[in-house]
């Protein structure tokens, strides 16, 4: 048996008509030479199935794609602009939504805020190309669930600010404070800046256009929104992104399985063909080795994962301040636990479309985001738009939300400023979203979409987890330590993320981490000094009650 029958038996038929189905070959035969049902690597038939799309589909999306895809954005920017903070306003209308979310609108606000197309391509083409071992890392959204729970949410509830960090300014300062807003806002907008990469590369593959005008429309069209509606605009238009974001994904799943003879059956046989279902089938002991070398093992899945997870839940501002949002502690927490049952279940149904992109006939090889796109223009008319605008929706949601965050924390009335004006929180809106997209549109990959969110910008949240441990949790430690030690922790991490070669992707986050922690107690030795940097002395600033 050659090689293309044991790893290969479903392989890619073209027909004219358009539509998957599946149907038996065996060589010699009439149907394997009408249909060109030969092996690409010994010219002859092979024996299996095939999965069968047309020779003759679209380069790009077809119109009514296109419908379905300008459809969404004019939804999407209607219900934006529905909602508009007029003159000076009110602070906790803008940031804070009144205090007056109830859980259901928490929880799936912070779902869709925490995924993006960087998600649904990266996950998609990580199980395509290396199989099952991602999953290794959902146990860590279970791990991190008490913490955040039982410490975190409450002691955020406990302030009556805008910002999280402001549980730092207590113990330690506005200095402190400062440095951890400005690692969140360039953490995040990193990641953001990424995701709309990823967005711009699969979308222009679809499209044709190119990936910087579709970046710009994109951040253009949130960004409007979230200047004029601030918090209540975000939150109204993340609920028709979720919705959007989980039709176009459950129909992503769920077409193919309908279409491809065999349904689900024949998908699994492919991809245990082709090895995907590894570790679980067959069995791969070895991702259970403390190697920590493995590019993906299930110590690393659970350690990095629940770092990544808890810096994600624990100290992420722009998931905060959908705490703080919130009616009541009872609100917070249930959206909490929502958003993580969410995510498991997407992650689920991610890691299924994974399989059906390996076993498409569009899945030729190349970079994972140019297979995920040849397989969405492969799926029937009017799918692929819907599946384009989740990839939109679940871009524009972290635009808002992460953009939105980030002003929240820089504005004069989250340090203390009694005045509220709409115009400053609209006019650093439009800033951070322009210098966002201006990153988006020049940035480099550091290896593919997944290996760099999770080397490089995932596990730069791992600083920021430090500020709030040794903070928090470490008695005696001096402002200076924390403030020089974050800032040296900060430039390690980038410099790890750069530098350091064969790791497992999710020990870059514990690295790092542990490299703040200790760049922490080394800068208190040397800088003994007690209680607060001299600035902070006196009450805090934000004018809040200490937790």
């Amino acid at each position: 048996m050659n090689a293309m029958h044991a790893v290969a038996p479903f392989l890619c038929c073209f027909h004219e008509e358009p539509g998957w189905r599946m149907m038996p070959f065996r060589p010699p035969s009439a149907t394997a030479s009408a249909c060109g049902m030969v092996s690409p690597l010994t010219g002859r038939g092979c024996i299996g199935v095939v999965l069968c799309l047309p020779r003759n589909r679209s380069a790009f999306l077809r119109p009514l794609d296109v419908l379905v895809i300008a459809a969404y954005f004019g939804a999407t920017l209607a219900m934006g602009l529905s909602v508009r903070i007029r003159g000076r306003g009110n602070s906790d209308s803008f940031h804070l939504a009144n205090r007056s979310l109830r859980w259901i609108a928490v929880g799936l606000s912070i779902m869709v805020t925490v995924f993006a197309a960087v998600n649904i391509s990266g996950f998609s083409g990580e199980v395509a190309t290396h199989g099952l071992y991602v999953l290794l890392v959902l146990p860590a959204f279970i791990f991190i669930i008490p913490p955040v729970w039982i410490f975190a949410i409450p002691a955020f509830r406990t302030l009556r600010g805008y910002s999280a960090y402001e549980l730092l300014e207590h113990r330690h300062g506005p200095a402190v404070r400062r440095l951890a807003e400005y690692m969140f806002v360039v953490w995040r907008c990193a990641w953001l800046a990424l995701s709309l990469h990823a967005m711009g590369i699969v979308m222009s593959r679809m499209t044709g256009l190119p990936p910087r005008a579709l970046v710009i429309a994109t951040a253009a069209v949130a960004t409007a929104y979230t200047a004029l509606g601030g918090m209540r605009s975000v939150i109204r238009t993340d609920m028709f992104q979720f919705a959007v974001m989980a039709l176009g994904i459950a129909a992503t799943l769920v077409v193919p399985l309908v279409l491809v003879e065999g349904g689900a059956t024949t998908i699994l046989r492919s991809a245990a063909s082709a090895g995907l279902l590894r570790p679980f089938h067959p069995f791969d002991p070895a991702a259970f080795a403390l190697d920590p070398t493995m590019r993906m093992g299930a110590w690393s899945c659970l350690i990095g994962g629940s770092v990544v997870f808890l810096a994600r839940y624990g100290t992420d501002q722009s998931v905060v301040q959908r705490y703080l949002s919130a009616g009541s502690l009872a609100d917070a927490r249930r959206g909490f636990v929502l958003s993580v049952l969410v995510a498991l279940l997407t992650i689920l149904c991610l890691a299924g479309i994974g399989l059906i992109v390996a076993a498409a006939p569009s899945a030729a090889p190349g970079p994972p985001a140019a297979r995920f796109a040849d397989f969405a223009l492969s799926l029937p008319r009017g799918f692929a738009g819907l599946l384009a605008s989740a990839m939109l929706a679940a871009t524009m949601s972290s635009v808002d939300s992460i953009i939105h965050s980030s002003v929240s924390v820089l504005t004069p009335e989250s340090h203390g400023a009694n005045r509220f004006h709409a115009r400053v929180p609209r006019l650093l809106t439009l800033l951070l979203g322009t210098v966002t997209t201006v990153a988006a549109c020049n940035a480099g990959v550091l290896g593919t979409v997944f290996e760099a969110a999770n080397r490089m910008v995932n596990a730069f949240g791992s600083p920021l987890l430090a500020l709030f441990i040794a903070g928090l949790l470490w008695r005696g430690v001096s402002g200076h330590a924390l403030l020089w030690g974050g800032v040296a922790g900060a430039l390690f991490s980038f410099t790890t993320g750069i530098f350091l070669e064969n790791l497992a992707l999710h020990y870059y986050a514990v690295v790092n981490l542990l490299g703040t922690l200790l760049l922490i107690f080394l800068t208190g030795v040397l800088f003994p000094t007690v209680g607060r940097l001299p600035e902070a002395e006196g009450k805090s600033t934000s004018g809040s009650s200490s937790p």
